[in-house]
């Protein structure tokens, strides 16, 4: 997992407040209970803020199978979407890693391109995203020289879903 953006923005605030604090200190002289109740409202929202995200981050999850991808998206409040892509519906697949915090801590987007030219998913913040691309395009290849596969996995796909209805799991 890669928590650099997360604590890129945590090191951001807790940098305005030692500012404010530096500040305050040199031009605006606010009395000192003042600034401790500002100092405890900002450290409060920023953790709040902090652990409301990294809580929705880990509750997305993507699952690579020989077959398909599932793009599991989970929100805190009431929102769950189940995306399957199967390997025979990816045309292309990239990788991007743009500035030098994602070459240093190993992570990058990932892009799936379907068939058709509107069809496109991007997966941010994939941790070492360059073994995933290359794992994926082994999947890929392996899946070229045995497609019967593919059809007993929608069959396995269908099941699944009849058998979540039944017992009144709601995907």
């Amino acid at each position: 997992m890669s928590l650099v953006p997360f604590m890129l923005q945590y090191l951001i605030g807790v940098l305005a407040v030692i500012g404010f604090n530096f500040l305050n200190q040199l031009y605006f002289h606010i009395d000192a209970p003042t600034t401790f109740t500002i100092n405890v409202i900002a450290a409060t929202a920023m953790l709040h803020i902090f652990f409301f995200r990294m809580y929705n981050y880990l509750l997305n999850v993507v699952m690579i199978t020989n077959m398909r991808m599932i793009d599991i998206e989970q929100s805190v409040f009431f929102k769950r979407e189940r995306d399957v892509i199967y390997f025979q519906k990816i045309q292309d697949f990239r990788c991007r890693q743009t500035g030098i915090l994602q070459r240093i801590f190993k992570y990058g987007d990932l892009i799936v391109l379907g068939a058709s030219s509107d069809v496109h998913y991007t997966f941010h913040f994939i941790p070492r995203v360059n073994k995933v691309h290359h794992i994926m395009s082994d999947i890929q290849k392996s899946n070229i020289q045995f497609p019967h596969l593919e059809e007993r996995a929608r069959q396995y796909d269908i099941q699944y879903q009849i058998e979540t209805q039944k017992h009144g799991h709601v995907h």
